[in-house]
């Protein structure tokens, strides 16, 4: 017989905590970047355009303005350049974190204070690794695809899946082949005969609670 490590799967509540936090610092420092290089009017387009896939007010009129292929006014669109520059460098700014992070460490800010990891759904890797660019590129773009829908909240369909799912696994986490461990909840190993060299996947991440 010989021993492979387990690892206990990360709770949704604290992966939840954890999107939470760093969704909110992010929130803070993007808040902070509009009100300093737009002011409070930006602000409020940006929020409502993230939070209900909208524009309205005189921003809205303005696009209405501008998209009028009988009289199409353009200069109208000169205030929005300012709103699209400050949407471009947040989205950039929240990719390279969410990616990198992800790529580097298995964790961003959040994660690693609540003591959770991505790493690769592989049980041939026994040290927890982080699951590399191309895993935390789609991790991240899978989210997206269902947040187009001009609805609010789409993007949180990706997630849904892990509420049933044994090893609590969103689509985002399958089409990347990763799964979020907690590190800080110690497995027993696992024993099986020596010539099983790989456990199967439902025993080698072990949901929290259940003894092996």
């Amino acid at each position: 017989m010989t021993s492979a490590p387990g690892y206990a799967v990360a709770p949704l509540g604290r992966r939840a905590a954890a999107w939470i936090f760093d969704t909110g610092i992010g929130v803070l420092l993007g808040s902070g970047l509009v009100l300093a290089a737009g002011g409070i009017d930006d602000l409020k387009v940006i929020a409502h355009l993230l939070s209900f896939k909208s524009v309205g007010g005189p921003t809205g009129r303005a696009l209405t303005a501008a998209a009028n292929p009988l009289d199409p006014q353009l200069s109208a669109l000169k205030p929005i350049l300012a709103i699209v520059v400050l949407l471009t460098v947040i989205t950039l700014a929240t990719i390279a974190y969410r990616v990198s992070t992800t790529d580097k460490w298995g964790a961003g800010v959040g994660k690693a204070l609540l003591g959770l990891r991505v790493v690769v759904d592989d049980p041939e890797q026994h040290d927890l690794a982080p699951p590399g660019w191309a895993r935390s590129w789609r991790r991240w773009v899978v989210p997206q695809v269902p947040g187009l829908i001009p609805l609010p909240a789409t993007g949180l369909l990706a997630y849904l899946p892990a509420l049933r799912d044994q090893r609590r696994r969103g689509l985002h986490d399958r089409a990347a082949g990763t799964i979020v461990v907690d590190v800080r909840v110690p497995c027993p190993p696992i024993d099986r005969p020596a010539h099983a060299a790989v456990p199967p996947r439902d025993e080698y991440f072990v949901s929290i609670g259940t003894p092996r």
